[in-house]
């Protein structure tokens, strides 16, 4: 059973990926509670394993994957390189107005293990493809959908259109793939339903189509490939949703590993999986 770890992340970012601090744009994260916050998510993954006897399993956050790339595996290479990348182009992208916007979702960066870290790496990672996307500026993060409840649901984030000035609210949901429900067409109905749907519901966004719903898958290519062939058969459709956005790992025909964050009809195109 591993011991739990002594880690300062700000140290450790500073000397493993300061390119982190470029978009916290000087201002500062509470270190110390996202440190304590690691190190509390990485004793509830202990405290079960002495509880259920079952493997003790962290599937991943930002501290492990640089790890596991300084030790040369090359799936956290890959993930790891992808970062960097999303992380340098957004800093190239967005202005230091919009940089202050995103503290709590940096802040769920480095804090989280498991899939929690991954959602909000989905975030940052919708918010760098619909800025090289669409003419918009960010406004607002965590918006409440609905003004008379402060505290209620609330929409990741709320984009201006730079040509028409219009608000854009934008909602990200993670739908996280795997053997089980990728195994046949009714798993990855289901899936859809559950996940799709009960966003639609509990945010509202049913009520106006001025909302987008984005979905962002993660899997191995496999599974998300097993997606994107369900979709081209069956042509789910859900309410102010579009196609979902995955990050899939390849290797051009060089050899050469390619990042690519991009909607499942046609991130595949021109480039073969690994």
């Amino acid at each position: 059973m591993p011991p739990t770890p002594k880690i300062d992340l700000h140290d450790f970012l500073r000397k493993r990926f300061p390119r982190f601090f470029d978009l916290l744009e000087g201002r500062k994260l509470d270190w110390t509670r996202a440190s304590k916050a690691y190190i509390t998510a990485f004793d509830k993954h202990r405290a079960r394993f002495e509880r259920t006897k079952t493997p003790f399993r962290i599937e991943a956050s930002l501290y492990n994957i640089i790890i596991e790339a300084g030790n040369g595996d090359k799936t956290a290479i890959r993930t790891f390189e992808y970062i960097r990348n999303l992380f340098t182009r957004l800093n190239e992208l967005i202005t230091p107005e919009e940089k202050q916007l995103l503290q709590r979702i940096l802040f769920g960066v480095v804090s989280n293990i498991d899939k929690k870290y991954l959602n909000f790496l989905g975030e940052l990672s919708v918010l760098n493809y619909i800025k090289q996307t669409k003419p918009v500026t960010l406004v607002r993060t965590e918006r409440p959908v609905f003004p008379d409840k402060p505290k209620g649901v609330s929409i990741d984030f709320d984009f201006r259109n730079n040509l028409t000035g219009l608000i854009w609210p934008v909602e990200v949901v993670n739908l996280h793939l795997d053997e089980k429900n990728t195994a046949n067409d009714e798993t990855k109905e289901r899936l859809l339903n559950q996940k799709i749907g009960e966003k639609l519901l509990v945010t509202g966004i049913r009520k106006t189509n001025a909302f987008t719903l984005a979905p962002v898958v993660r899997g191995t290519w496999r599974q998300i490939y097993a997606l994107k062939d369900y979709y081209a058969r069956r042509n789910p459709t859900f309410e102010n949703t579009s196609t979902p956005l995955a990050f899939v790992p390849f290797d051009d025909e060089q050899g050469n590993p390619v990042y690519k964050f991009g909607t499942i009809d046609v991130i595949f195109d021109g480039s073969t999986a690994q």
